[in-house]
């Protein structure tokens, strides 16, 4: 027996933090990341507290993504 894919919603709100717009990264209406341009790079924070480094806001979003569907 298959397994059906479930729709998830996803959404990316821009938000003005302490004076910086911040991408908050949300799932089913609790967020679960934030995407934060620093310098030619971006800081992508997870709830927990886990920092990754990208190259691109797009690789930012995957990560939080992959690492949300691991643990989360």
């Amino acid at each position: 027996m298959t397994k059906k894919d479930k729709t998830i919603p996803v959404s990316i709100d821009e938000t003005t933090i302490a004076g910086e717009t911040i991408a908050q990264v949300t799932v089913n209406k609790q967020i679960i990341g934030q995407i934060k341009p620093d310098g030619k790079k971006f800081v992508a924070t997870m709830n927990g507290g886990q920092r990754f480094n990208a190259k691109t806001q797009e690789s930012a979003l995957q990560e939080i993504l992959a690492e949300y569907n691991l643990h989360g």
